[in-house]
């Protein structure tokens, strides 16, 4: 339940680590590393979702700014006209 509905900036190296404690499907427990290349630091996170509290899973998303932004303009990234802008998430097993 503590995963519902939160979001999670990333810190200055662009990762973030999401530990889920052992349990009795998963006794050694997790721990899935995010990281992002490429995105502007630190306006960027990880934000996690589920359903209802009582969901069997939930969702992650890497999220290249700040929740409504377009209104606020906090970690909003504007771009010229055909300018791009690209950044990589990479999921890994952590030990």
């Amino acid at each position: 339940p503590a995963l519902q509905d939160r979001y999670h900036l990333l810190d200055d190296a662009g990762a973030a680590t999401l530990v889920i404690p052992p349990h009795p499907e998963a006794p050694l427990g997790r721990r899935i590393r995010f990281e992002v290349d490429g995105a502007p630091v630190p306006w960027h996170a990880i934000t996690s979702w589920a359903e209802n509290a009582t969901s069997d899973f939930y969702c992650v998303e890497p999220w290249m700014g700040l929740p409504n932004a377009i209104h606020h303009g906090e970690g909003l990234h504007l771009l010229a006209p055909g300018e791009a802008r690209q950044a990589t998430c990479r999921l890994r097993i952590a030990r």
